[in-house]
């Protein structure tokens, strides 16, 4: 197993290799696909910090396939389209789009409308962070629906975001966080719910990756798996397919509990259903799961505004 500072490297097939990282105490798996023994393709690419650890372990691939418009999973690759190697960098049209600006990218991860149900000083210090660390659309292509003689079969997965994409290599799947399962299971600071931003569209990607029958999977290693499992087969990973169906459904019968018993605000709402999986802490993305919990009853909510907040309920 090759290791640097905060990235370990181990194989799990034949010229397939996961890179190990994490932030804080949560866990991000990279894969790492060498047909021709050389580092080929790159799945998913960390955060711009991050980038110099990984090019030491793994050396500069070819191609980069950047899964979705979040720093954690883009960031690393404008240190590999320029000083760290020339590395051509892939991504679905809408990710692209999603990384045009630094506010596009903002709005991604953290729709700053939703600041006003945090703390001031929270709010600017996350929305700092994924400024500083994500990459910008401006070098990106559209990606390759596969990659010549040994194919990476890239499969359109929304739901946790518009233009995520997951791909699959032999019968390996990588998942990024298309598939939350039960979402974080980290410390009190990192324990959470899955950030799911489309309902509809994220019940489609499940029943697609449950259609696929997988051997292997490789979620984004962001705690979601059994036991924080980095690689999950066979049995597990329906197991964890049903986990994260049940969770997505659990949150959806909660908001409809919550609306129709009062007025809910986007904070009130997310706040509710933190309460309801006992996570004490308001964090910025559960605030885009809520938002989608909203829309996804958009036929029946009542909104009105008070205060210029806008409000929800069920009648």
């Amino acid at each position: 197993m090759n290791e640097t500072p905060g990235i370990a490297h181990r194989e799990i097939d034949s010229n397939v290799g996961l890179l190990m990282g994490s932030l804080g105490d949560v866990d991000l798996n990279i894969l790492v696909i060498s047909p021709d023994g050389d580092g080929k393709s790159m799945l998913d690419c960390g955060t711009a910090d991050m980038a110099q650890q990984i090019h030491d372990v793994a050396g500069v691939p070819k191609r980069v396939y950047v899964s979705h418009s979040h720093y954690d999973h883009d960031g690393g690759a404008g240190g590999f389209f320029s000083s760290l190697g020339g590395s051509e960098i892939f991504a679905s049209q809408a990710t692209i789009a999603l990384l045009q600006t630094p506010e596009t990218a903002l709005e991604s991860f953290f729709p700053w409308r939703h600041r006003v149900f945090l703390e001031k000083q929270q709010a600017e210090r996350f929305a700092e962070e994924i400024l500083r660390q994500s990459s910008t659309g401006a070098y990106f292509k559209p990606v390759k629906r596969d990659d010549g003689g040994e194919p990476i079969e890239v499969i359109d997965a929304p739901g946790h975001v518009a233009g995520m994409q997951v791909f699959r290599y032999r019968d390996i799947l990588f998942t990024s966080d298309a598939i939350q399962g039960s979402g974080i299971k980290g410390s009190a600071y990192t324990d959470s719910i899955p950030q799911i931003s489309s309902f509809q569209e994220y019940f489609q990607t499940l029943r697609k990756v449950m259609s696929l029958k997988n051997e292997v999977m490789v979620p984004p290693g962001h705690n979601y798996s059994p036991a924080s499992s980095r690689v999950i087969e066979g049995s597990a990973i329906d197991r964890f397919l049903a986990a994260s169906y049940d969770t997505a459904r659990r949150i959806l019968d909660y908001a409809y509990d919550a609306l129709s018993e009062d007025w809910q605000s986007i904070g009130t709402l997310a706040a509710y259903l933190l309460r309801k999986f006992s996570i004490g802490k308001l964090y910025p993305q559960c605030l885009i799961t809520a938002e989608a919990a909203v829309s996804h009853y958009c036929g029946i909510v009542l909104r009105r505004s008070e205060g210029g907040i806008s409000l929800y309920r069920i009648p």
